[in-house]
């Protein structure tokens, strides 16, 4: 197999200030969010064909950086989540043979209110708040959002997961804020001593100064469920 350039007609219009980013691989393909502004580069590794795929168009932006995360459902449906106007919204992509053709389609709405009152007590715009809500990943339908905060004058940090099928919601981490922090959610198989069909949802939080990673997940049993950190350091 051989490189080829092809013709200037159907280079990709890519932003000048793009920086190197990694993509998001699902499915065989490989996504790039960020490589335009109102769409999104994909790459199918079994043919090496690039697709263009239009974001919705509330997600449209001519000067920044999108703010979307793409995921999947739990039936394994491409899906976007973003954060407009204080709600959390998510689409998944209708199937098509033809990625290029399929069409997003808005699938529900989570307004982020009453879920800061119900983990942190207060109101989004509560004067002394100053809650702020980001959102971390998409993995296997589960949204996870970060809620840094203050109470009485402290600077808070929660980690929630969220699933888009039950809007069932988990706190995974709470505790005070520490700066310049890098999160990764996954997903963990249960040790073969315990219940081998079940996943355990897992949140690492690595620090830039001293490598700190909290482990926290959440193990499900017909009771409820209980949450356990682990924290290791080198």
């Amino acid at each position: 197999m051989e490189w080829r350039i092809l013709p200037t007609s159907t280079l990709l219009g890519l932003r000048e200030s793009l920086s190197a980013e990694i993509g998001t691989m699902m499915h065989g393909l490989i996504w790039w969010q960020n490589w335009m502004y109102d769409q999104i580069v994909v790459l199918d590794t079994s043919t090496f064909q690039f697709s263009l795929i239009d974001v919705p168009k509330q997600l449209e932006t001519e000067w920044d950086e999108s703010t979307y995360k793409l995921g999947e459902t739990k039936d394994e449906k491409l899906c976007i989540v973003d954060i407009k106007d204080n709600t959390l919204v998510s689409w998944f992509l209708a199937s098509d043979d033809d990625i290029a053709f399929s069409r997003w389609m808005m699938y529900k709405e989570f307004p982020l209110n009453p879920i800061v009152k119900e983990f942190t007590g207060f109101l989004m715009e509560e004067e002394g708040c100053n809650a702020r809500v980001e959102l971390v990943e998409v993995i296997d339908g589960f949204v996870y959002l970060s809620i840094f905060y203050v109470k009485d004058t402290q600077s808070r940090e929660l980690y929630l997961s969220l699933c888009l099928e039950t809007s069932e919601m988990s706190e995974l981490f709470h505790d005070a804020y520490r700066d310049n922090v890098e999160v990764h959610p996954y997903v963990m198989a249960w040790p073969p001593s315990l219940l081998p069909s079940k996943v355990s949802p897992r949140l690492c939080v690595k620090y830039s100064s001293v490598f700190f990673v909290h482990c926290v997940h959440l193990i499900y049993l017909s009771v409820g469920h209980c949450c356990e950190k682990l924290l290791t350091s080198s």
